[in-house]
Formats: C-alpha cells, structure tokens, sequence
C-alpha cells in the first residue's frame, strides 16, 4: 500500500478506541464515515461517549446526518466569518461559536499528542508495510506501549 491516512478515535484522557487506515485516494469524509458505522456496531464500544470533535475538514451536514442516525454528535472547529455588515443575531452567532471554538480547542491537543507518540515508532514514521493489517498491528502495538507507559508512570 503507497499511499494512506491514518485516523484514531480516542477519548479526553487520550485512550484510544479504534486506528484505522483508508486509501490516499479516498475522501477522509467517506472514509471516517464508513469506520463509525463499523465502530457503532462493535460491541466492546463504550456506549457513554457519543460526541466526536473533529477537523474543519469534517464539517458537512450529510456527515453530521449519518452521524447522528448513528447517535454521535459531530462538533467542528468552524472558522470566524467577520461581516461588515453585521446584525445583532450575527453578533450572537459569532460568540456562540467562537465559545464553541474555544471549548473544542481544549481537546484538540489530545489528538495532536498521540499523533506524535505514534510517529515516535520508526516503523510507524514511513509505511513499510505490504497490508493494511501489518501495519495497524504495529500502530496498536505503539499504543500498547503508550499505555504500558502511562501506567508505569501512575506507581
């Protein structure tokens, strides 16, 4: 495989749920869609977490519409439209977001974190592998070796 994108599901304290990898080619739209339907259905999945913060590259309706016949709700960081025109239910628009922002942004570097412990692996780095499998057994092995980390960390 020459060419994918790696996406993780992780909670706030960063446990990660579910990696998995989809084609360079592929809309990560689509991709990330077909994933949470194949994770809604698993049934070692914590039923409590149904919210899913994510890029501004996931922002659409249809997404959020499947989303949400899944029971997730999708929060996106959305960008600040400053109008020169501007009404006071603009005004009410905008600082809601911009509250909304600030609230998903606390959790982004989360992510971002894991992102790097899993590019700390050399073999993570660049894709040697010939499947799919092999190489998201060696990015599970990563996170084995994360939480073995974190947990030696706790004593």
């Amino acid at each position: 495989m020459t060419g994918n994108k790696r996406f993780i599901l992780t909670d706030i304290i960063g446990r990660v749920w579910s990696a998995f990898l989809s084609k360079a080619n592929e809309a990560e739209k689509t991709a990330f869609l077909n994933h949470m339907c194949k994770f809604a259905t698993m049934k070692a999945r914590p039923k409590v977490y149904t919210v899913i913060i994510a890029d501004k590259g996931f922002e659409s309706r249809k997404l959020e519409r499947e989303l949400s016949k899944l029971g997730f709700k999708l929060y996106s960081m959305k960008r600040d439209k400053r109008l020169n025109k501007t009404t006071n239910l603009d005004v009410q628009q905008e600082s809601i977001q911009s509250y909304l922002n600030k609230q998903i942004s606390k959790f982004r570097w989360i992510v971002e974190q894991v992102h790097c412990h899993l590019n700390k692996a050399r073999r993570l780095l660049l894709n040697f592998e010939r499947t799919t499998k092999s190489h998201i057994a060696f990015v599970h092995l990563q996170l084995i070796r994360l939480i073995v980390r974190r947990i030696s960390r706790r004593r």
